[in-house]
């Protein structure tokens, strides 16, 4: 058999080539585009890719787009076809929670051991993306008030009671789910899905306490301790401790306070076209298109 030969031109090309070809090329941003613009592309072609190698690149490139400074420092890269002043704008404090996240999601979405997963973690952090460019345009959809979710007991940014804590592993909890309530969904809702996810927990991978869908459109409060017991008025997800009811949070005694994401997703799926038991990953994958809004409120616990 002859040997391989190669000549020098070739050499010289595929040395300098650019992680281009074998799925590791991304399109250039949008020309123009604001950093939180170019995150989003990324993101959606990180969501849409064919191969590992392709969403990855695009990951690096999402959290590029949204790390203020140094983002090679975790695997990133800088943001492709965005000026390094457009940078700045993900410092906006009325968008920066909602960013933050998305961030989360993308260097969780690096991590991910395939395609399945990483494509699961792009599409989470769309819809943080999508939260940020609802409040980034003053909250205005269709000419509408946006979408809103809130608790009767809780403030963006507040701690959690004690008693909405976990109530295993000397966490000091009684398992009791917050009461949330949401308003100004926008047209063509057929229901509602609520989630709760630490993007802290699990040393950064992340960890679902609660998730339920199948709420009816009628239906806009969840009273304390609704995620307790199995009930008829929703479906029951499954959550990271492989339960399908409200597993409360129990961070690591001494660790900084975790954040706790309760999003309110308004979709135009009617209650019954989701399968039963879904975990979070194939929730994300399975509302796919079908959200059209999504609202979060933040809150915190330690120990």
């Amino acid at each position: 058999m002859k040997p391989l030969r190669i000549g020098m031109a070739a050499i010289v090309w595929l040395v300098a080539m650019p992680e281009t070809g074998w799925g590791r090329y991304e399109p250039p941003g949008p020309e123009g585009a604001s950093a939180v613009d170019a995150a989003r592309h990324y993101a959606s072609l990180a969501y849409e890719s064919d191969d590992i190698r392709s969403a990855r690149a695009n990951l690096r490139a999402t959290v590029g787009c949204l790390s203020p400074e140094r983002p090679e420092n975790e695997g990133a890269r800088a943001c492709p076809g965005v000026p390094d002043g457009a940078i700045s704008a993900v410092r906006d404090p009325g968008i920066a929670q909602q960013l933050a996240y998305a961030r989360s999601e993308g260097l969780r979405a690096l991590k991910a051991p395939d395609l399945t997963s990483a494509r699961a973690d792009a599409l989470a952090a769309m819809d943080y993306l999508q939260s940020a460019s609802i409040d980034e345009s003053s909250g205005a959809r269709n000419g509408t008030s946006a979408f809103t979710v809130a608790s009767p007991t809780l403030a963006d940014g507040d701690f959690i009671s004690r008693q909405d804590a976990a109530a295993s592993k000397n966490c000091g909890g009684q398992d009791i789910s917050p009461p949330v309530q949401w308003s100004n969904e926008p047209s063509g809702t057929r229901s509602f899905a609520v989630t709760m996810f630490d993007p802290d927990g699990d040393k950064g991978l992340g960890f679902t306490h609660w998730i339920i869908y199948d709420i009816p459109k009628s239906v806009h409060v969840l009273s304390r301790g609704a995620g307790d017991a199995p009930s008829e008025a929703f479906v029951a997800g499954t959550n990271s401790n492989r339960t399908k009811l409200y597993s409360g949070p129990c961070p690591p005694a001494g660790n900084q306070p975790h954040h706790y994401v309760i999003s309110v997703y308004a979709l135009d799926l009617a209650p019954g076209e989701l399968g039963p038991g879904l975990d979070r990953d194939a929730f994300l994958r399975a509302i796919g298109k079908h959200s059209l809004a999504e609202a979060s409120l933040v809150v915190r616990y330690e120990r």
